[in-house]
């Protein structure tokens, strides 16, 4: 029996060595690594963690030539791949689909042949399933007719040179998993990468990096760096890569147990002295277990925590306006157009020689289809641009819209129906029209009244939603003088107007060229000047424009350094201006405290004992709005109930006007608000306030143009405001509500939980503790109020984010041997703050008023 067990053992020990032999003569075994110096023979760590092949190593060298070592080339890491996010509700790690195993089979139809040239790495190197996304294979000596083999199918591939190839990969459908990647070509193939298809939903990116600038003298001998992160899943091996700025080949991972996720908005990296730093710049990112890459931050390392020369980067202003003329084509508007056509010139030729990058469209205020298409852009070139072939006399052409439109004039809703996503999407229409880094100029041209169907806030209101900024959107208006011209009186444009901080223009100008003067006066142009944070010392100054450094360029001196350049070297639309230099000691950083952007969920409940409480709600309704519009908060209201079954769904937004914002009057907004706090009393009895809540943050009901499409913004907080009498019914597990609400925004920081109910402290007749509610608030911080003192209450959860500490980061290092001072509105704080070393920033126990100015006088500590 024991010679028989020898026998199978050897068998099974030559099998496998048989087995290793096979694969590695055909290039399956590839040495993985971590940086350059963990690959055999001098070969390139590639970013996706395998060192550098050469398929030559595998042919059999011809006996009439020698053997000649290939260089290895470097290979710079693709810093920026993207994936296409899914819109599909994230699946958290221990959700995800189980990963298929790779079988590999061997091929004995095709050789892995040098002909086929190098494949050297992928971007993406992995991505979410469901996505559908450019996928580039990168390498050396790819032959024309390259064929991507992608999990072994054969997709239709786009050569764009002998190092680069393309295909489209549409993952729909796809499970998590591990693929392998290679080219075909006629002579053969090349050798296999792997390909991580991830679980659905977002990349993980990297938000903010502490501290920004490190110092060599502070890793004694470990120093722990903070990321701020979302949506990185946890588990398997991730990896912090550090990339210098002035060699970037010469990258290196942080792995292992030096990296440790405290949770998916946190990861700690453990530095070492060992590690391999030197003075410099890097850029940071995070290759998460589906190996895929996060966004970069840039990490300064300089001796000690330290500058002698500080750097400001600025962004040229786009130079880009849409501009929509609005103009009146009723039966008494014939000379007028002539009139506004024959000065098109001067709005043409400022343009062109500010060098904006515009574009012009004509509708006019007829939406009744008497002529033409209602909201579709006038004339056969609707959109106008600077190398439109006679863009004068085509524009011209596009003004005299005719005087057979409508009688009733209803500009508003043209303007409305002009920008709707109708007919920016109708290709024979108005596609193209309105770009999302250009700002938005409207020009209404009539002499009479408005007689649009909705209210004029309606309109406010949608023009407000076309641009992440209500400053991006400016209306003019060149309307019947009021008692210069015969004309109608028009107070809804008048309002318009006035909302977007436009301007009104006599009606009998419209001879000469003012209404087009005074809409250039509103476009923002390009800048000559850009001032400085703190003095400069003159002789330190270096500037670079898109990485060209250059001298067209002066100094002037006031209270701060302003860098102006030369009118023929004024930077283009969009450049980047780059300038170095060394401050003055001691420096002063100034800020203004603005308000918070803040996202409120309102979760009531409407069981038939809350009827009082609903009324007493709505009459806090206005003092609730003003207190917000005082702390100067962009706010959006949603209001939903504790009734998770029946109709509308559970977790959806009620009332007829769903959200109440700060985008419209403080009376408006508190009258949407009013109304939908009043829920009614036939609600389910078993209040799930926190089960509604969950449904009302999920991606089902935040992608539902029916529901709460439009409740979250990706840069406002979140606050949830519970209002029950009752317990909360919900059915799972309190710690699972509270991942469920952490997940919304991939950072707990980001959200509060707030209570009117019966509370530990003071509760009314008829009302409960609700304990789990309270565990969540506790989780998330928050105001706790009781349903006897509403009014109170309500004005807590408007004073809560203010009540909270306030930190203002310093632009330069803290020399703290010296004195270091704080005003807040001109007057000296004396106490109240604090220095905190860790991230350079002035920390207050209480924040500053919004509008404020805070102001930190103090030296930055100059390197050796």
């Amino acid at each position: 029996m024991s010679r028989t067990l020898y026998r199978v053992s050897s068998l099974i020990v030559v099998f496998c060595c048989a087995i290793l032999f096979v694969a590695c003569s055909n290039g399956g075994f590839v040495p993985r690594c971590l940086s350059p110096g963990d690959c055999p023979n001098g070969r390139a760590c590639l970013p996706d963690g395998a060192c550098q092949t050469n398929p030559a190593e595998n042919a059999k060298p011809d006996a009439s030539s020698p053997t000649e070592k290939p260089t290895p080339e470097p290979v710079v890491p693709d810093t920026k791949e993207t994936t296409v996010p899914d819109t599909k509700e994230p699946v958290t790690p221990e959700k995800a689909p189980t990963e298929r195993p790779i079988e590999q089979k061997p091929d004995t139809s095709e050789q892995i042949s040098p002909l086929c040239g190098m494949l050297q790495y992928m971007t993406p190197l992995g991505v979410a399933t469901g996505s559908k996304l450019t996928f580039s294979v990168h390498g050396k000596d790819f032959p024309q007719d390259s064929k991507i083999v992608f999990d072994g199918k054969e997709l239709t591939t786009k050569w764009i040179n002998a190092t680069k190839v393309e295909t489209t990969l549409d993952l729909k459908g796809e499970i998590t998993r591990e693929v392998l990647v290679f080219l075909r070509c006629s002579a053969g193939k090349t050798i296999a990468k792997g390909f991580i298809i991830a679980p659905p939903g977002p990349g993980p990116q990297l938000d903010g990096m502490s501290p920004a600038v490190l110092g060599l003298s502070q890793i004694q001998p470990t120093f722990t760096l903070s990321l701020k992160t979302k949506f990185l899943p946890t588990g398997g091996r991730t990896y912090v890569r550090f990339i210098p700025r002035n060699a970037p080949t010469k990258w290196f991972d942080i792995g292992g147990s030096d990296v440790k996720i405290v949770h998916p908005a946190l990861v700690e990296v453990t530095l070492r002295q060992k590690s391999g730093f030197a003075l410099g710049e890097y850029d940071v990112m995070i290759m998460d277990r589906y190996k895929r890459f996060t966004n970069t931050q840039k990490l300064t390392v300089v001796s000690a925590h330290c500058v002698n020369k500080t750097q400001e980067v600025f962004k040229q202003n786009s130079g880009k306006v849409d501009i929509l003329l609005v103009i009146d084509s009723s039966a008494s508007m014939g000379d007028e157009q002539y009139e506004l056509a024959k000065n098109a010139n001067v709005l043409l030729n400022s343009l062109n020689q500010n060098k904006v990058d515009y574009q012009i469209g004509v509708t006019t205020v007829d939406v009744d289809g008497v002529q033409g298409t209602p909201g579709c852009l006038f004339g056969t070139t609707k959109i106008v641009t600077s190398s439109t072939p006679n863009a004068l006399s085509t524009l011209q052409t596009n003004i005299k819209v005719g005087t057979g439109g409508s009688a009733l004039e209803k500009g508003l809703e043209s303007i409305k129906q002009t920008l709707s996503p109708a007919m920016l999407n109708n290709p024979n229409c108005n596609k193209g029209f309105l770009r999302q880094d250009a700002d938005l100029m409207i020009l209404i041209v009539t002499d009479e009244m408005d007689q649009s169907p909705s209210t004029v806030q309606t309109y406010i209101n949608d023009l407000k939603a076309l641009k992440a900024s209500p400053y991006q959107v400016k209306v003019l208006g060149l309307l019947g003088g009021r008692n210069i011209c015969r004309a109608f009186p028009y107070p809804r444009y008048q309002a318009v107007i006035k909302a977007f901080s436009g301007k009104e223009i006599a009606y009998c100008n419209i001879a000469d060229d003012l209404a087009y003067r005074e809409l250039l006066g509103m476009i923002p142009g390009l800048r000559d000047a850009f001032a400085l944070k703190h003095k400069a010392t003159p002789s330190s100054v270096t500037v670079k424009v898109n990485g060209v450094a250059t001298t067209q360029w002066r100094l002037t001196h006031t209270d701060v350094t302003t860098v102006t350049f030369g009118s023929t070297a004024v930077p283009p639309a969009g450049g980047i201006v780059d300038i170095s230099y060394t401050p003055v000691n001691p420096v002063s950083d100034t800020i203004t405290k603005t308000g918070e952007k803040i996202d409120y969920l309102f979760v009531v409940d409407n069981s038939g004992s809350m009827l009082n409480n609903h009324q007493k709600l709505a009459s806090e309704a206005t003092n609730f709005i003003n207190r917000l519009h005082t702390h100067g908060i962009d706010f959006q209201i949603g209001v939903t109930t504790t009734s998770v079954g029946g109709t509308p769904p559970g977790g959806c937004l009620g009332g007829q006007t769903k959200l109440a914002t700060s985008k419209t009057t403080a009376a408006y907004a508190a009258n949407v608000l009013k109304n939908n706090l009043q829920v009614g009393s036939v609600g389910k009895p078993n209040e799930q306030g926190l089960e509604a809540a969950k449904l009302g943050l999920s991606a089902t009901r935040l992608n539902d143009p029916n529901c709460n499409k439009g409740l979250l913004r990706k840069d406002a907080k979140l606050m949830i405001v519970f209002i029950s009498d009752e317990e909360d019914q919900s059915l799972s597990k309190v710690s699972d509500y509270i991942a469920a609400y952490t997940a919304v925004k991939g950072d707990a920081g980001l959200i509060n939980v707030s209570l009117i109910g019966g509370t530990r402290n003071v509760s009314c007749s008829g009302s409960i503790l609700g304990g789990r509610y309270i565990d969540v608030v506790n989780a998330f911080g928050g105001a706790v109020g009781s349903l006897c003192t509403i009014p109170k209450a309500m004005m807590d959860i408007a004073d809560y984010p203010f009540r909270q500490p306030f930190t203002m980061a310093l632009s330069l290092p803290a020399d703290t041997s010296k004195a270091i001072s704080v005003s807040v509105g001109g007057n000296p704080l004396v106490s109240g703050w604090k220095y905190e070393p860790l991230n350079n920033s002035i920390v207050f126990s209480v924040a500053p008023a919004t509008g404020v100015e805070v102001k930190v006088d103090y030296h930055y500590k100059t390197c050796p």
